[in-house]
């Protein structure tokens, strides 16, 4: 059986905020961009991983956004692990908006059951050049979320860095020379 199914654009249509916060919970979409909407979703794609299972690989030159649905998964840069997300968090962006294409910058690997939307490069484009406003507002939402994230990692790793700080300091001692 196959890992991909055909994403329910009911489904998605009826829970924006589920599926890349593209419609923020005060917005209404208009009847033109709920249709452009409607054909991003027909395009994408629902993929359910196990637990350990790769779902992207480092060096990877697919083009693929993934927004997860459920579960969480463990994000590896040479093998360290750089960042747990979960639902709601999307992931692949940098290899995604990238030009040229360098590939995926870690490993992505589910931490337990996994569910992830796949969204194509090729789809957006095709869907923001016919639709200039779904284009705009599907990027605003992702640099909002990759920005949301990056803040959260930044106050991670202050907090490891005091936490080190503070225990070397407990650990060396001072000398006064007179």
């Amino acid at each position: 059986t196959s890992k991909f199914s055909a994403f329910s654009v009911d489904e998605a249509l009826q829970n924006f905020s589920r599926t890349f916060g593209f419609v923020l919970a005060d917005e209404v979409v208009h009847p033109t961009e709920e249709v452009a909407l409607e054909g991003l979703f027909s395009k994408s794609k629902v993929s359910r991983y196990h637990d350990k299972e790769v779902i992207l690989k480092q060096g990877s030159t697919e083009r693929l956004l993934f927004h997860i649905v459920s579960g969480n998964v463990r994000v590896l840069a040479d093998s360290m692990l750089v960042a747990t997300l979960s639902e709601g968090n999307v992931f692949g962006e940098v290899s995604f908006l990238e030009t040229g294409n360098f590939g995926a910058r870690s490993d992505v690997l589910a931490d337990g059951d996994v569910e992830v939307v796949v969204i194509s490069h090729d789809s957006i484009e095709i869907l923001a050049a016919l639709q200039p406003s779904i284009g705009a507002r599907f990027y605003r939402s992702l640099a909002v979320s990759s920005a949301k994230r990056l803040q959260k990692q930044y106050a991670e790793m202050f907090r490891r860095v005091s936490l080190l700080a503070e225990g070397s300091a407990k650990h060396h001692q001072t000398y006064t020379v007179e």
